[in-house]
């Protein structure tokens, strides 16, 4: 016969069911706050353009630019769409690590000038520059993850810095481990809010009348897709002085490009050794 539970064992059970009952309404109110902001402003561009776009007296640049406002919205709330599906899959555990071969410098690059020209569309004051310094840049690794999670850094850099300068750096040696890190002179994180900042639809500022953008999805998703790889993300922010995110990443390379790095090593270690 199975004991029963004394008075003291179900009040713990209460309370802990109580507790994740309000873990559940803290999540489900900042979704509400954050996503009904994200899909509100384009539905509105949309809705917008839409009716302006019906005037027969516009000019083919009055239309060029309203075709782009729509373009542009209906982006945004494809890539919210994406992030969403993206958080299911991983809180179902269904995501899986899909490696091919990639390069590296490539990646970034492309990364960099897709965001310098994001910040000229936005008009801020801001500066954007990157460094790698890869002995070999073709790797293997979940090239698309880690993009998405260079991205919503970079998202991050740019939401919470009003003018300024952005550092992108990626880094890999012969230890096959990708260190790459965000750094930015924006608002800062305090050190309370850091506790959090990785759970998902969480922000400096949850509230409906918030200025930045952003529906607390990115961070989150980052640091998962970090989990999922064996990797790791580290925040240094102090409040009004900006903040930095390291991303640590192991990767491979294949068996030939394996040999090219050694070879390579070996040549730089003897030559630091005849000095």
């Amino acid at each position: 016969m199975d004991k029963r539970p004394t008075y003291c064992e179900l009040e713990e059970q209460l309370a802990e069911a109580l507790q994740r009952a309000e873990g559940a309404e803290d999540i489900k109110n900042a979704f509400l706050a954050n996503i009904s902001h994200e899909i509100r402003t384009p539905m509105n561009a949309i809705i917008g353009a839409s009716d302006i776009l019906r005037d027969e007296s516009l000019t083919n640049d009055e239309r060029n630019e309203f075709a782009s406002i729509l373009n542009i919205s209906s982006r945004s709330l494809l890539d919210l769409l994406n992030r969403i599906i993206d958080l299911s899959q991983l809180d179902s555990g269904i995501m899986q690590v899909e490696e091919s071969e990639i390069d590296l410098e490539a990646l970034i690059i492309r990364l960099y000038t897709l965001y310098e020209e994001k910040i000229k569309v936005l008009g801020k004051d801001i500066t954007i520059n990157y460094q790698v310094n890869c002995i070999n840049p073709n790797i293997l690794i979940d090239g698309e993850k880690l993009e998405k999670s260079i991205s919503y850094l970079l998202d991050n850099a740019i939401n919470f810095t009003q003018s300024g300068e952005i550092q992108l750096s990626c880094s890999l040696q012969d230890d096959q481990k990708i260190k790459i890190f965000v750094k930015d002179t924006g608002a800062g994180i305090s050190l309370e809010q850091q506790q959090s900042i990785f759970e998902r639809f969480n922000q400096v500022d949850n509230s409906y009348t918030r200025k930045q953008s952003g529906a607390g999805i990115g961070l989150s998703l980052c640091s998962r897709y970090m989990k999922l790889m064996k990797g790791s993300i580290k925040l240094e922010s102090e409040l009004g002085k900006g903040s930095i995110f390291h991303l640590n990443v192991p990767s491979q390379y294949n068996s030939e490009e394996l040999e090219t790095v050694e070879s390579t090593s070996k040549i730089q270690s003897k030559n630091t050794f005849l000095k």
